[in-house]
């Protein structure tokens, strides 16, 4: 009876394969939580990420709003008096100028369909005069053909959204 339990004791031992199978998908299985826990931390702090800029940025645009305000105050009391309709157009284009959603949207309504990889020439000015950036006004830039050149960072002939 002793040596029909230790032949059975050692049937039921696993072999080196065994072991080997098994500690490999220990290991397999550990790597997997391993990435899904990193996946679930770089998720979280992309989504704290988020939060925050568009925190900063309601931040932003609220100390915008107080300075326009200050300033149009400053301007009236020293009889600089502007039009307030104009000045808060202006201010209204300011913002949108800083509204990614919104200039994508001008860049992508100012692009034709032959011109899908960017904006040509024209219809970044267009794009840029609808915005009333202020690159068109500077006096650094002379002319469309040297704006169209310092926009054009990939020298590829058009704009993209990301130049």
């Amino acid at each position: 009876m002793g040596a029909s339990s230790s032949v059975s004791a050692q049937a039921k031992a696993p072999t080196p394969e065994q072991l080997i199978d098994s500690l490999t998908k220990q290991v397999q299985l550990l790597k997997q939580q391993q990435q899904q826990q990193q996946q679930q931390h770089e998720a979280r702090l992309v989504s704290e990420l988020r939060s925050d800029n568009e925190r900063l940025r309601a931040q932003i645009c609220a100390l915008e709003e107080r300075a326009a305000a200050q300033l149009q105050l400053q301007m009236e009391a020293k009889g600089l008096g502007c039009d307030a309709a104009a000045f808060a157009a202006s201010a209204a284009l300011s913002l949108a100028r800083r509204d990614d959603a919104r200039v994508e949207e001008v860049f992508k309504r100012h692009m034709r369909k032959k011109e899908e990889r960017g904006l040509s020439q024209a219809a970044l000015v267009a794009a840029l005069q609808e915005l009333d950036a202020p690159v068109l006004r500077s006096s650094d830039i002379v002319d469309e053909d040297e704006l169209f050149r310092r926009a054009d960072t990939n020298a590829s002939g058009f704009v993209d959204v990301h130049e």
